[in-house]
C-alpha cells in the first residue's frame, strides 16, 4: 500500500513533458512559423515563412537552441545559405549563395567564427580571395582578385592585422602602390608607380 501511494505521489508532483505542433502568425494571419514545442521550447525541424507565404528558412532546434542543419532562402525560393549549428553556435561547414545560385563563399566555423580556409567568389563564379582564418581573424597570405581574375591586392595578415609588404594593382593588373604594414599600420615609405614603373613616394 505504501509503495502504491508513493507511485501515485510521484505521478502527481512530476510534471509531464508537453509536446505539440505550434504555429505562429503575422498580424495579417499569414503563417509565420511552424514546428514542434516541448515544454514551450522549440524542438526538431521548424519552418519560417515570409509575409507573402514563401519559405524563409528551415531550422533545427534542441532545447530551444539551433542545433543541426539550417537552410535559408530568399523570397523567390532561391537557396541563400546552408549552415550547421551546435547548441546555439555555428560549427562545421557552411555555404552561402548569391540570388542567382552562384556560390558566394564557403568554409568552416568553430564557435561561430571563421576557422581554416574560406573561399570567396564574385557573382560570375570567379575566385575573389582565399583566406586562412585563425580564431576568426585572417592569418597568412592575402591575394584578392577582381571579377576578371586579375590580382588587385597582395599582402599578408598576422593576428588579424596587415603585415609585411603589400602591393596594390589596377583593374588590369598594373602595379600602382606598394609599401609596408606593421601590426596593421603603414610604416616606412610608400610608393606610387607611374605607367613606366617609376616609383614616387606618397604621403599617408
Amino acid at each position: 500500500m505504501i509503495r502504491l501511494q508513493t507511485i501515485l505521489l510521484l505521478l502527481i508532483v512530476t510534471p509531464a513533458h508537453v509536446f505539440g505542433q505550434s504555429r505562429q502568425y503575422y498580424p495579417n494571419n499569414a503563417l509565420k512559423a511552424e514546428g514542434r514545442l516541448s515544454d514551450g521550447m522549440r524542438e526538431g525541424l521548424w519552418r519560417f515563412y515570409y509575409p507573402g507565404g514563401q519559405l524563409s528558412s528551415e531550422e533545427t532546434y534542441q532545447n530551444d537552441e539551433l542545433h543541426g542543419p539550417v537552410t535559408y532562402y530568399d523570397n523567390m525560393g532561391n537557396k541563400l545559405a546552408q549552415e550547421k549549428w551546435d547548441h546555439g553556435s555555428l560549427s562545421g561547414d557552411a555555404t552561402y549563395y548569391y540570388p542567382n545560385g552562384q556560390l558566394e563563399k564557403q568554409g568552416t566555423y568553430t564557435n561561430s567564427v571563421y576557422h581554416g580556409y574560406w573561399f570567396f567568389y564574385h557573382e560570375n563564379g570567379q575566385l575573389k580571395r582565399r583566406v586562412n582564418y585563425k580564431g576568426g581573424f585572417p592569418e597568412g597570405a592575402w591575394v584578392h582578385y577582381n571579377a576578371a581574375g586579375v590580382v588587385t591586392q597582395e599582402g599578408a595578415y598576422h593576428n588579424g592585422m596587415e603585415t609585411g609588404i603589400w602591393k596594390f594593382y589596377s583593374e588590369t593588373g598594373v602595379l600602382e602602390f606598394t609599401g609596408e604594414y606593421r601590426e596593421g599600420q603603414r610604416v616606412g615609405t610608400w610608393y606610387r608607380l607611374n605607367k613606366k614603373g617609376k616609383r614616387k613616394p606618397v604621403k599617408y
